[in-house]
């Protein structure tokens, strides 16, 4: 078989902060050949050597290769639009065709599990601080409406206070997307 080509794919690779906030680290094209797959994006050109196994994860597809214990992983996904819905799909069945699984070895096996706790750990702790980062904003937001609301209200002309109800609606809603973050990563 010979190479295959596929436009307009989103990279995102191992243990970054952009990979934990769902941001891609970058866009480009990406090149099967019977040996690796290739990106070669605005930003970063990468070449995904020895690919041990493909699956879908999640609507991205998750690349695991290297050799013993180093190990790696990166996840590729088309731009969600119907097209790039079908060409993802396409990009999938071609790597999965393209690079059957590989049996790992036990030590490789350990290895993978342990970047996998990693990045479990990861996720975990940057959802912990979300919800601490959310309940600081909700708290906050509720006690200055409380202090202005009662230093207007014991004023003999009446005076005016602040309701801020911004820092406390957003507060709420990401320590609520931290806790389900949080959650989901420490089963």
């Amino acid at each position: 078989m010979s190479e295959r080509k596929f436009e307009k794919v989103l990279l995102f690779t191992g243990l970054t902060a952009n990979q934990f906030t769902d941001q891609p680290t970058d866009r480009g094209t990406v090149t099967l050949f019977p040996d690796r797959i290739e990106f070669d994006g605005k930003k970063l050109k990468a070449s995904l050597k020895n690919v041990r196994s493909v699956a879908n994860e999640k609507g991205r597809l998750k690349v695991t290769y290297g050799e013993g214990t180093n190990l790696e992983t990166s996840y590729l996904a088309d731009v969600l639009t119907p097209a790039g819905k079908r060409r993802h799909r396409e990009l999938r069945e071609a790597a999965q065709s393209l690079y059957a699984a590989q049996p790992l070895s036990e030590e490789e096996r350990k290895s993978l599990s342990s970047h996998e706790e990693i990045m479990r750990q990861a996720k975990a702790k940057t959802a912990r601080r979300n919800m601490w980062i959310g309940a600081a904003l909700a708290i906050g937001g509720v006690l200055l409406t409380i202090i202005t609301y009662s230093a207007a209200s014991s004023s003999s002309s009446g005076g005016r206070y602040f309701v801020a109800y911004g820092p406390a609606i957003f507060g709420t809603i990401l320590f609520v997307g931290g806790l389900i973050e949080y959650k989901k990563n420490t089963r």
